[in-house]
């Protein structure tokens, strides 16, 4: 994410947490810079051990309930996929594309929503056939 991007979002989520009366807490706002630092979906261990690496601690419970003020403020979107885990990305990083979810053994095809028509035939050239 670039900087300019990082620094907009940072002031949606302030502004957004100002309008709802929530603190804006230096965890917060780690959570935050850390989910702007990841490229892809991410679940809540990912990101509970990406905090620690960079030797932040912050509880689960921290998290679950920043991701929900992120959801709630329309920054963060959730992706129920892969069995039921749930999975999380910027807003911003997902409205250009789509997932296909295989039933069977739970991988994951991104497709890139600037494409025409999905070519189902190289869809099941890799193993994947859709169900619908």
């Amino acid at each position: 994410m670039k900087e300019h991007e990082y620094i907009a979002l940072q002031q949606q989520f302030d502004a957004y947490l100002e309008r709802k009366h929530l603190k804006r807490t230096e965890e917060r706002q780690m959570i935050l810079k850390t989910i702007c630092g990841l490229e892809d979906h991410f679940d809540v261990n990912m990101l509970f051990d990406e905090l620690q690496k960079g030797s932040f601690v912050v509880s689960r419970a921290t998290i679950y309930n920043t991701l929900e003020i992120l959801i709630e403020g329309g920054m963060v979107m959730r992706h129920p996929i892969n069995g039921g885990i749930q999975r999380y990305a910027l807003c911003c990083l997902s409205a250009n594309h789509m997932h296909l979810v295989c039933i069977q053994c739970g991988s994951i095809r991104r497709i890139s929503c600037k494409t025409p028509s999905i070519d189902l035939a190289a869809i099941r050239k890799h193993r994947f056939t859709p169900a619908h």
